[in-house]
């Protein structure tokens, strides 16, 4: 289940580079590109968290390419214009017209 402010909050993240490190919620998949630009914990699990923080904190690596590749996830998929434009394209079609 997500919460209606979560979306706002990940593209946000997301546009300024933030490395995702989320629960694993509904949107989680979506949120890290699959775990390519962030990390998964399972719900209520500490133990997981707490790893994923210690290996993300000691591995530059992360944020090295990390930071670019879920600013481009998000220019793909949650760009606000883009989103707007395509939402104002699907009100605008005619019936029976193809997407």
């Amino acid at each position: 289940m997500v919460e209606g402010g979560t979306p706002n909050v990940w593209a946000e993240a997301a546009r300024n580079g933030c490395y995702i490190i989320c629960s694993n919620i509904d949107a989680a998949d979506e949120a890290t590109n699959f775990e390519r630009c962030g990390k998964i914990f399972e719900i209520n699990n500490i133990t997981q968290l707490s790893k994923i923080l210690l290996d993300v904190c000691n591995d530059e690596s992360y944020f090295a390419r990390g930071c670019y590749d879920i600013q481009e996830h998000q220019e793909m998929f949650f760009d606000y214009e883009k989103i707007i434009y395509k939402l104002a394209h699907l009100l605008n079609m005619s019936t029976g017209e193809g997407i």
